[in-house]
């Protein structure tokens, strides 16, 4: 999404180091659909 312009770059770091992800999947997913990242893999430069 990122690389294809369809969301800011700095907009999706924050979503990943602040944990929105999270909260949504939390908010929103059976326990057994959220899976542990490495938010490390995903963040972009």
């Amino acid at each position: 999404m990122v690389a294809d312009e369809h969301i800011d770059r700095a907009l999706f770091n924050v979503f990943l180091t602040e944990n929105v992800y999270l909260a949504y999947a939390e908010q929103f997913l059976l326990s057994e659909q959220i899976h542990a990242i490495d938010i490390n893999d995903c963040l972009c430069d």
